[in-house]
């Protein structure tokens, strides 16, 4: 599990079901509504989830999901850290634990 906190002003209701739509921006045309929908696709594709929790007076949390393997193929790491981490660029990678 990664998590991204903040402790800013939150997101407010009104924005919570367009976070992931792609070409959905907030910041006019500073913008393009690419990141949390490009995210999101890579979570998924490699059988996660991302989800958000945000609060006007709390900030907001990003938590994504990933599944490591342990089926001990030799090739992937049993850290979950490192796992997560190889899970997302799509490689397995040596063990923080060495």
């Amino acid at each position: 599990m990664i998590e991204v906190i903040d402790n800013g002003t939150g997101i407010p209701p009104t924005m919570s079901g367009h976070l992931f739509e792609l070409f959905h921006s907030t910041k006019g045309n500073r913008g393009r509504g690419w990141g949390l929908a490009v995210a999101r696709k890579i979570v998924e594709e490699h059988e996660g989830s991302i989800s958000v929790q945000s609060s006007p007076t709390e900030g907001t949390v990003f938590t994504i999901r990933l599944p490591v393997d342990n089926g001990g193929d030799g090739g992937c790491v049993e850290d979950a850290r490192a796992g997560a981490i190889a899970a997302v660029v799509g490689i397995c990678a040596p063990s923080f634990n060495n």
